[in-house]
């Protein structure tokens, strides 16, 4: 099976993680068929993720940083924390419902809340844009 590596910023990867995020947005997609696996490089940043050693869920720090030590094995923020393999592939196409201005809103075949993000982030993110959602499975 191909696999690609994908850049992720901590917030979103605790919610993969843990369950709650189960489509990633992103403005391009594989030139590849689903499936294939992705492994998730957790990106560096003001926020750390650090695994909590008794019953391995992950969290989100942006006080204390790096802590060395004991914690350095728990410590996630800039490495390659995990895999996923991504099933299916989600068309996102910005759609304009009047044709004279209005609000533009998107055509999506899948659950927003499985992404995660508010509307705002959502809409600025992808700027007007097509993109893709890839289903985490």
């Amino acid at each position: 099976m191909k696999a690609v590596l994908i850049s992720i910023q901590p917030k979103w990867c605790e919610l993969i993680a843990n369950g709650k995020k189960t489509v990633e947005v992103r403005k391009t997609r594989p030139k590849m068929e689903t499936p294939f696996k992705c492994y998730i490089y957790c990106t560096k940043g003001k926020v750390f993720l650090y695994k909590n050693p008794n019953n391995g869920e992950l969290f989100l720090d942006n006080n204390g940083g790096y802590r060395g030590g004991d914690y350095e094995d728990r410590y996630l923020t800039g490495k390659v924390i995990g895999e996923f393999v991504c099933d299916k592939v989600y068309d996102i196409t910005p759609i304009q419902p009047f044709p004279f201005g209005g609000a533009l809103d998107y055509a999506f075949q899948f659950k927003f809340e499985k992404t995660a993000l508010t509307v705002k982030e959502f809409k600025d993110y992808l700027d007007g844009n097509s993109g893709y959602g890839w289903h985490i499975s």
